[in-house]
Protein backbone atom coordinates (compact mmCIF):
# COMPACT_ATOMS: atom_id res chain seq x y z
CA UNK A 1 0.00 0.00 0.00
CA UNK A 2 1.33 3.26 -1.31
CA UNK A 3 0.65 6.52 1.06
CA UNK A 4 1.33 10.48 0.05
CA UNK A 5 0.87 13.72 2.11
CA UNK A 6 0.75 16.66 1.09
CA UNK A 7 3.32 19.02 2.85
CA UNK A 8 5.24 16.73 4.58
CA UNK A 9 4.04 13.29 6.77
CA UNK A 10 2.24 14.23 9.66
CA UNK A 11 1.46 10.98 11.96
CA UNK A 12 -1.01 12.74 13.90
CA UNK A 13 -2.94 16.11 12.78
CA UNK A 14 -2.79 18.95 15.20
CA UNK A 15 -5.95 19.36 17.26
CA UNK A 16 -7.39 22.14 14.99
CA UNK A 17 -6.41 20.25 11.84
CA UNK A 18 -9.93 19.56 9.59
CA UNK A 19 -8.83 16.00 10.07
CA UNK A 20 -10.07 15.83 13.19
CA UNK A 21 -13.69 17.50 12.24
CA UNK A 22 -14.22 15.54 9.34
CA UNK A 23 -13.88 18.83 7.42
CA UNK A 24 -13.23 17.64 4.00
CA UNK A 25 -14.05 15.61 0.80
CA UNK A 26 -12.76 12.57 -0.61
CA UNK A 27 -12.77 10.29 -4.14
CA UNK A 28 -12.50 6.49 -4.67
CA UNK A 29 -11.56 5.01 -7.71
CA UNK A 30 -10.11 2.19 -9.64
CA UNK A 31 -7.01 1.73 -11.02
CA UNK A 32 -5.83 -1.17 -13.16
CA UNK A 33 -1.76 -2.61 -13.95
CA UNK A 34 -0.97 1.49 -13.75
CA UNK A 35 -3.70 3.39 -15.12
CA UNK A 36 -6.56 5.29 -13.44
CA UNK A 37 -9.87 5.32 -14.70
CA UNK A 38 -12.21 8.85 -15.07
CA UNK A 39 -9.87 10.55 -13.28
CA UNK A 40 -10.40 13.96 -14.89
CA UNK A 41 -14.12 13.22 -13.49
CA UNK A 42 -13.42 12.62 -9.88
CA UNK A 43 -11.22 15.93 -9.66
CA UNK A 44 -13.97 17.97 -11.11
CA UNK A 45 -16.36 16.49 -9.15
CA UNK A 46 -13.85 17.39 -5.56
CA UNK A 47 -13.17 20.81 -7.04
CA UNK A 48 -17.18 21.54 -7.79
CA UNK A 49 -17.51 20.57 -3.79
CA UNK A 50 -14.52 21.94 -2.64
CA UNK A 51 -15.55 25.71 -4.22
CA UNK A 52 -19.22 25.33 -3.05
CA UNK A 53 -18.29 24.13 0.36
CA UNK A 54 -16.07 27.34 0.36
CA UNK A 55 -12.93 25.03 0.63
CA UNK A 56 -9.43 26.16 0.22
CA UNK A 57 -9.57 25.70 -3.90
CA UNK A 58 -7.54 22.42 -4.85
CA UNK A 59 -4.73 22.36 -6.49
CA UNK A 60 -5.87 19.64 -9.26
CA UNK A 61 -2.79 19.34 -12.03
CA UNK A 62 -1.10 19.01 -8.82
CA UNK A 63 -2.68 15.96 -7.03
CA UNK A 64 -3.13 14.31 -10.80
CA UNK A 65 0.37 14.42 -11.11
CA UNK A 66 0.75 13.00 -7.76
CA UNK A 67 -2.03 10.72 -8.54
CA UNK A 68 -0.25 9.11 -11.56
CA UNK A 69 3.02 8.74 -9.81
CA UNK A 70 1.76 6.34 -7.34
CA UNK A 71 -0.18 4.45 -9.58
CA UNK A 72 2.25 4.09 -11.90
CA UNK A 73 4.56 2.95 -9.27
CA UNK A 74 2.52 0.11 -7.64
CA UNK A 75 0.98 -1.23 -11.17
CA UNK A 76 -1.77 -3.49 -9.19
CA UNK A 77 -3.79 -5.67 -10.95
CA UNK A 78 -6.69 -4.10 -9.77
CA UNK A 79 -6.04 -1.08 -7.19
CA UNK A 80 -8.40 1.26 -4.98
CA UNK A 81 -6.72 4.63 -4.76
CA UNK A 82 -8.70 7.22 -2.92
CA UNK A 83 -7.76 10.70 -1.96
CA UNK A 84 -8.64 12.40 0.80
CA UNK A 85 -9.09 16.54 0.38
CA UNK A 86 -9.23 18.68 3.53
CA UNK A 87 -10.76 22.34 3.65
CA UNK A 88 -7.52 23.71 4.44
CA UNK A 89 -5.90 22.45 1.18
CA UNK A 90 -4.20 19.39 2.74
CA UNK A 91 -4.50 16.17 0.85
CA UNK A 92 -3.57 12.48 1.78
CA UNK A 93 -3.96 9.85 -0.69
CA UNK A 94 -3.57 6.32 -0.41
CA UNK A 95 -3.67 3.39 -2.79
CA UNK A 96 -3.98 -0.40 -1.72
CA UNK A 97 -4.74 -3.59 -3.97
CA UNK A 98 -8.02 -5.32 -4.12
CA UNK A 99 -10.02 -8.62 -5.15
CA UNK A 100 -13.55 -8.31 -5.93
CA UNK A 101 -15.41 -11.40 -6.51
CA UNK A 102 -17.30 -10.35 -9.31
CA UNK A 103 -20.00 -13.27 -8.10
CA UNK A 104 -20.51 -11.66 -4.68
CA UNK A 105 -24.21 -11.61 -4.02
CA UNK A 106 -25.55 -8.70 -2.48
CA UNK A 107 -29.11 -8.30 0.33
CA UNK A 108 -30.08 -4.85 0.92
CA UNK A 109 -32.11 -3.79 3.77
CA UNK A 110 -33.92 -0.75 4.09
CA UNK A 111 -33.13 2.15 6.60
CA UNK A 112 -35.14 3.29 8.61
CA UNK A 113 -33.45 6.75 8.84
CA UNK A 114 -34.15 9.10 5.49
CA UNK A 115 -31.71 11.06 3.83
CA UNK A 116 -32.68 14.85 3.75
CA UNK A 117 -32.64 15.59 0.01
CA UNK A 118 -31.88 19.36 0.25
CA UNK A 119 -29.31 19.41 3.25
CA UNK A 120 -25.70 21.58 2.70
CA UNK A 121 -24.05 18.42 1.94
CA UNK A 122 -26.28 16.29 0.07
CA UNK A 123 -24.89 15.20 -3.48
CA UNK A 124 -21.12 15.89 -1.88
CA UNK A 125 -18.79 13.32 -0.81
CA UNK A 126 -17.77 14.25 2.03
CA UNK A 127 -15.81 12.90 4.95
CA UNK A 128 -19.03 12.99 7.78
CA UNK A 129 -19.90 9.44 7.15
CA UNK A 130 -21.29 8.38 10.48
CA UNK A 131 -24.62 7.82 9.00
CA UNK A 132 -23.67 5.57 6.20
CA UNK A 133 -21.35 3.77 8.70
CA UNK A 134 -23.99 3.35 11.18
CA UNK A 135 -26.23 2.00 8.71
CA UNK A 136 -23.72 -0.43 7.64
CA UNK A 137 -23.41 -1.74 10.91
CA UNK A 138 -27.26 -1.95 11.11
CA UNK A 139 -27.09 -4.20 7.84
CA UNK A 140 -24.59 -6.55 9.48
CA UNK A 141 -26.31 -7.36 12.27
CA UNK A 142 -29.77 -7.90 10.13
CA UNK A 143 -27.62 -9.76 7.85
CA UNK A 144 -27.67 -7.58 4.75
CA UNK A 145 -24.53 -6.20 2.96
CA UNK A 146 -25.88 -2.50 2.69
CA UNK A 147 -29.24 -0.04 3.00
CA UNK A 148 -31.46 1.61 0.56
CA UNK A 149 -32.24 5.17 1.84
CA UNK A 150 -35.29 7.04 0.89
CA UNK A 151 -35.35 10.50 1.16
CA UNK A 152 -37.85 12.76 3.21
CA UNK A 153 -40.52 12.68 0.72
CA UNK A 154 -40.62 8.93 0.90
CA UNK A 155 -38.35 8.67 -2.92
CA UNK A 156 -35.61 5.87 -3.37
CA UNK A 157 -32.58 7.63 -3.34
CA UNK A 158 -29.13 5.02 -2.54
CA UNK A 159 -27.88 2.73 -0.88
CA UNK A 160 -25.17 3.56 1.79
CA UNK A 161 -22.01 3.08 -0.57
CA UNK A 162 -23.96 3.44 -3.92
CA UNK A 163 -26.03 4.41 -6.76
CA UNK A 164 -28.38 2.52 -7.70
CA UNK A 165 -30.22 1.32 -11.24
CA UNK A 166 -33.58 -0.41 -10.83
CA UNK A 167 -35.13 -2.79 -13.73
CA UNK A 168 -39.14 -2.50 -14.00
CA UNK A 169 -40.86 -4.03 -17.49
CA UNK A 170 -37.22 -3.88 -19.40
CA UNK A 171 -37.43 0.16 -18.33
CA UNK A 172 -33.64 0.66 -16.39
CA UNK A 173 -33.80 3.87 -13.83
CA UNK A 174 -32.01 5.52 -11.51
CA UNK A 175 -33.05 8.15 -9.54
CA UNK A 176 -32.58 11.87 -10.46
CA UNK A 177 -30.26 14.09 -8.39
CA UNK A 178 -33.26 16.10 -6.78
CA UNK A 179 -33.68 13.20 -4.78
CA UNK A 180 -30.52 13.68 -2.81
CA UNK A 181 -27.96 10.74 -4.65
CA UNK A 182 -24.66 11.42 -4.81
CA UNK A 183 -23.79 12.30 -8.58
CA UNK A 184 -21.85 8.91 -8.65
CA UNK A 185 -19.03 9.13 -11.49
CA UNK A 186 -20.44 5.60 -13.31
CA UNK A 187 -23.68 6.96 -12.96
CA UNK A 188 -23.08 9.66 -15.02
CA UNK A 189 -20.70 7.50 -17.48
CA UNK A 190 -23.83 4.99 -17.59
CA UNK A 191 -26.27 7.71 -18.53
CA UNK A 192 -24.16 9.64 -20.95
CA UNK A 193 -23.17 6.00 -22.46
CA UNK A 194 -26.28 4.01 -22.71
CA UNK A 195 -29.55 6.17 -23.94
CA UNK A 196 -31.58 3.08 -22.15
CA UNK A 197 -31.07 4.14 -18.69
CA UNK A 198 -32.87 6.87 -17.82
CA UNK A 199 -33.54 9.55 -14.78
CA UNK A 200 -36.75 8.82 -13.00
CA UNK A 201 -38.33 9.30 -9.43
CA UNK A 202 -38.95 6.15 -7.84
CA UNK A 203 -40.73 5.05 -5.28
CA UNK A 204 -40.60 2.27 -2.93
CA UNK A 205 -43.49 0.60 -4.00
CA UNK A 206 -42.36 0.02 -7.51
CA UNK A 207 -39.34 -2.50 -6.04
CA UNK A 208 -42.07 -4.70 -5.79
CA UNK A 209 -42.58 -4.86 -9.86
CA UNK A 210 -38.94 -4.78 -10.44
CA UNK A 211 -37.04 -7.55 -11.78
CA UNK A 212 -34.08 -6.22 -11.29
CA UNK A 213 -31.62 -4.04 -9.32
CA UNK A 214 -28.13 -2.91 -9.25
CA UNK A 215 -25.20 -1.32 -7.50
CA UNK A 216 -23.25 1.56 -9.62
CA UNK A 217 -19.93 2.72 -7.91
CA UNK A 218 -16.58 3.28 -8.96
CA UNK A 219 -14.84 0.16 -7.62
CA UNK A 220 -17.72 -2.60 -8.17
CA UNK A 221 -19.12 -0.54 -11.18
CA UNK A 222 -22.40 -1.93 -12.38
CA UNK A 223 -22.84 -4.94 -9.88
CA UNK A 224 -26.50 -7.30 -9.52
CA UNK A 225 -28.37 -7.18 -5.93
CA UNK A 226 -29.58 -10.35 -5.25
CA UNK A 227 -32.54 -9.48 -2.73
CA UNK A 228 -33.92 -6.84 -1.03
CA UNK A 229 -36.02 -6.64 2.10
CA UNK A 230 -38.06 -3.51 3.41
CA UNK A 231 -39.53 -5.39 5.88
CA UNK A 232 -42.34 -6.83 4.57
CA UNK A 233 -41.30 -8.52 1.59
CA UNK A 234 -38.62 -10.18 0.35
CA UNK A 235 -37.80 -9.56 -3.02
CA UNK A 236 -35.17 -11.54 -5.18
CA UNK A 237 -33.82 -10.12 -8.53
CA UNK A 238 -31.80 -11.71 -11.43
CA UNK A 239 -29.36 -10.29 -13.93
CA UNK A 240 -31.22 -9.31 -17.25
CA UNK A 241 -29.45 -10.11 -20.59
CA UNK A 242 -30.18 -6.15 -21.19
CA UNK A 243 -27.89 -4.86 -18.35
CA UNK A 244 -25.36 -7.95 -18.67
CA UNK A 245 -24.83 -6.55 -22.58
CA UNK A 246 -24.34 -2.89 -21.35
CA UNK A 247 -21.94 -4.38 -18.66
CA UNK A 248 -20.06 -5.86 -20.72
CA UNK A 249 -20.04 -2.73 -22.92
CA UNK A 250 -18.92 -0.66 -20.28
CA UNK A 251 -15.82 -2.21 -19.53
CA UNK A 252 -14.80 -2.38 -22.51
CA UNK A 253 -15.36 1.14 -23.46
CA UNK A 254 -14.25 1.85 -20.17
CA UNK A 255 -10.73 0.50 -20.84
CA UNK A 256 -9.96 2.47 -23.86
CA UNK A 257 -11.66 5.66 -22.50
CA UNK A 258 -11.00 5.49 -18.89
CA UNK A 259 -9.82 9.09 -18.61
CA UNK A 260 -12.48 10.86 -20.59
Amino acid sequence: MSEYWSEGTQPLPSLNHPWLRADGLFETLKSVKGRTFFLHRHLQRLSDSANELLFTSPKIDEIAVKINQMVSQDCFDRGRLRLTYFSNGQYLITHHPINLNPDEKFRLGLSRYPRFSQGLLSGHKTLAYTQASFGLRVAELEGYDDLLYLNERGEVVETGLANIVIEINSELITPPLHSGPLPGIVRAVLLEWFPQIQERMLHLDELKEASGLYLLSSIRELHPVEAFNDGLTLAHFEESDQVRQIRSEYLKRSESDADS
